[in-house]
Formats: structure tokens, C-alpha cells, sequence
């Protein structure tokens, strides 16, 4: 439960960032990194981000697109 909960925070951080401008000096890394530098900012530790990120890869076939609807 605990992972769904920190992937739903990610996915409204990263929303609500973007929405922001916050991210625009971010486009040009690739989802994962970015997704990676999120997590960071957010707080999370080496072996958390390490953990969502597993689960992230799962879920997103690898693409880590936060805009994917899982399947």
C-alpha cells in the first residue's frame, strides 16, 4: 500500500511541478533520470527511490512516462 501511495505522490509531484515551470530545465533527461531527480527532491532515500523505481519500470513497461495509463 505504501508504494502506490508514494507512486501516486509522485505522479501529482511531477504534475503539479510541470505545471509550474518547474521542470522545463529538465526536458532534455531522459524520463528515468528525471524520475530519479524527482524522487530526490521529494525527499525519498537512496533505497526508497531505488525500490520506486523497480516498481516504476514495472508498471510503465520501462518507459518511466508518468503521462501512461497502466495496463
Amino acid at each position: 500500500m505504501k508504494i502506490y501511495l508514494a507512486l501516486l505522490f509522485l505522479l501529482i509531484l511531477k504534475n503539479s511541478l510541470a505545471n509550474m515551470g518547474m521542470l522545463v530545465q529538465y526536458d532534455d533527461l531522459p524520463d528515468d533520470e528525471e524520475t530519479v531527480w524527482a524522487l530526490r527532491k521529494a525527499g525519498f532515500g537512496e533505497d526508497d527511490i531505488s525500490a520506486l523505481m523497480g516498481n516504476i519500470a514495472v508498471e510503465t513497461g520501462n518507459t518511466f512516462d508518468h503521462t501512461q495509463k497502466q495496463k
